[in-house]
């Protein structure tokens, strides 16, 4: 078989790197695998590599860029960069409800700001009417969750326990999108790391900052719903490669977010046997993809729907 190159485009990821580049080395010879060198690239140039692995673009915009012109050049990226790009988190809940599973109540919010020199009277004549905040507050319940609706990390999320309390957090909310999402009192946090077809259930101590082994008493049937329902979205979303989180109460399971599409996959940051499946799946879903491509399959991503 063809041997086919695969650049991994990452940061400071030197366990996943060594982790990833044994079990390929020692599984998957026909792979060749090592790390993606990216620099100026000319319009209609081809790509070097067949399958690029990103977990880099989030935070350099040049790979965003570079990634989609080499997913329209043919080149199989994981994740899609035309998905990761346009995703947010309402339209993910949105999803999510419509599919049938447990979601939180959510309400999305206009933006509080717009950009300078735009105003309801000339260039923003569709400005939404002001929020009703009580009534806000009632569908969600008290208190609630004012979070970003796109990319927002745990930092800008705020728990509200009043009205008063909630319109103030959304004054400093400037140009962001942001959307209000009742609370939900969990018994155990599961976040479900899925790669390729593999889903893994792991459990996440909010205190101790840190995972906990084994399935901490969940009943089995659950768990497996979850572990479907988790890699059903994924598919949906168009994903190779996401986590998706969900909040347990009383044996019932609410996801609550389904955008982390680059996940920590690092021994540090979770179980060891856990980053052990992580590498392994990873390695497997390369596997597949290089076989595929050397076996002339079509496999071209749309670039607007992710498949």
């Amino acid at each position: 078989m063809e041997k086919l190159r695969v650049g991994l485009l990452v940061g400071r990821e030197k366990s996943l790197v060594s982790a990833l580049l044994q079990e390929i080395t020692s599984n998957y010879p026909h792979v060749d695998v090592g790390i993606a060198r990216l620099g100026a690239v000319e319009l209609g140039e081809d790509c070097r590599y067949s399958v690029i692995v990103d977990r880099l673009s989030h935070v350099v915009p040049f790979y965003k860029a570079y990634l989609k012109h080499a997913l329209v050049s043919g080149v199989y990226v994981i994740n899609n960069p035309f998905v990761s790009s346009s995703d947010d988190k309402f339209h993910q809940v949105s999803l999510a409800h419509k599919l049938g599973l447990l979601t939180p109540k959510t309400v999305l919010l206009p933006n509080h700001y717009f950009l300078e020199n735009y105003s309801p009277s000339r260039e923003l004549v569709s400005h939404p009417l002001p929020v009703d905040w009580y009534e806000v507050a009632e569908e969600v319940g008290l208190p609630c969750i004012l979070k970003d609706a796109e990319k927002g990390e745990w930092s800008e999320l705020h728990i509200c326990h009043s009205v008063d309390e909630l319109m103030e957090n959304y004054r400093h909310t400037s140009t962001r999108t942001v959307m209000v999402q009742e609370l939900i009192d969990w018994d155990l946090f599961v976040r479900c790391l899925v790669i390729g077809e593999e889903v893994i259930p792991m459990y996440f101590d909010f205190q101790k900052k840190r995972y906990l082994p084994g399935s901490q008493g969940i009943p089995n049937k659950l768990e497996e719903s979850i572990m479907s329902d988790s890699s059903k979205i994924v598919k949906e979303l168009g994903y190779d490669i996401n986590l998706v989180e969900w909040a347990v109460y009383e044996d019932k399971a609410f996801l609550i977010d389904c955008f982390n599409p680059i996940p920590d996959i690092d021994p540090d940051a979770m179980e060891e046997s856990d980053f052990k499946w992580a590498i392994k799946a990873l390695a497997e879903l390369l596997n597949q993809i290089t076989i595929k491509i050397a076996n002339g399959e079509a496999i071209y991503r749309n670039p607007k729907l992710g498949s």
